[in-house]
């Protein structure tokens, strides 16, 4: 399996649905008092999901810097690299947000035996040409 990855920042997991592929969007911009509709293309996208990340962190200082850091990325055009490998090039972070910060005493599998914290995040992304 590989590192689930969203730009630079890896995980010990990502949760949510796959990012679905782009295709044409249209918006409608029919006038009331005409018949019929009009449309128009506004480039192509996927739908916005939400995916959950979680990774481990050695104290409450590495974990507010951490999400400081997401938020910087917010807004900007990143890699997504699922825990299968599948990379998504094109796909813009909406939105990050919702953190949690959990204490644990042992773990298996974590980044580092020294690592006392877990960070939750929640993502919004959405593939863009």
């Amino acid at each position: 399996m590989t590192t689930p990855s969203i730009g630079s920042y890896n995980f010990l997991s990502m949760i949510g649905p796959a990012l679905g592929p782009p295709a044409e969007t249209l918006e409608d911009i029919s006038r009331l008092g005409l018949d019929g509709h009009a449309y128009r293309k506004v480039g192509k996208r996927s739908e916005p999901v939400q995916v959950q990340t979680l990774i481990d962190v050695a104290d409450a200082a590495a974990a507010k810097t951490l999400t400081e850091n997401y938020l910087g990325i917010q807004g900007t055009l990143v890699t997504v690299t699922d825990a299968h490998g599948n990379a998504e090039e094109h796909v813009c972070v909406l939105r990050v947000g919702d953190f949690r910060v959990s204490e644990f005493k042992t773990g298996v599998g974590m980044t580092s035996d020294a690592n006392t914290l877990l960070v939750r995040a929640l993502w919004t992304l959405q593939v863009s040409i």
